[in-house]
This record gives structure tokens, sequence and C-alpha cells, in this order.
């Protein structure tokens, strides 16, 4: 569990972010999205490694393509939320 960090600060950054942009129609966009990208990185091996406390980096070495797409399309998914929130809040 010491390597929850991996998805709970991108997710906690997120809640905060998503929570100041509230007052815009797009705000809750954001919500979804940071979900949705968390929730296919966890759906990975790297995620599953990350739930279970076992180590993330046996993970990476054994992930196949399939796996490699769900964990940097949710990664990203994340960091488009991230962007766009504060392109939200700063606009």
């Amino acid at each position: 569990m010491a390597q929850v960090w991996i998805i709970g600060i991108p997710l906690a950054v997120g809640a905060v972010l998503a929570f100041i942009s509230r007052e815009t129609p797009y705000g809750y966009l954001v919500v979804v999205v940071g979900v949705l990208g968390a929730w296919l990185a966890t759906k990975s091996k790297v995620g599953l490694r990350v739930r279970t406390g076992k180590p993330v980096a046996w993970a990476a070495k054994h992930m196949n393509l399939e796996e490699r797409k769900k964990y940097y399309s949710g990664w990203f998914l994340i960091v488009i939320s991230f962007l766009f929130s504060i392109l939200v809040h700063y606009n």
C-alpha cells in the first residue's frame, strides 16, 4: 500500500482543481475525465500491483502492449483533466 500515491496524488490534485473550477460549466467534465483516467490506470497490471501493494517495477516489466495502452491512456486522461481544469480556472 506504500505505492498508492501513484494514483492517489493525481486524484487528490484533480479533486482540488475540479472543486476550484466547479463554478464553470466544464468543472464536472474535468472530474469525469480524471476519474475515468484513474480507473483505466488502475485496471492495468501496474494498477493491480499498486492496489495489492506489490512492486510496480515488476508489473511494468511484464506488461504487454494492451496493458501498456490501458495504463498510459489512463495517465493521459488524468493529465488532460489537470491541464483542462487549470485552463478553466485561470480563464
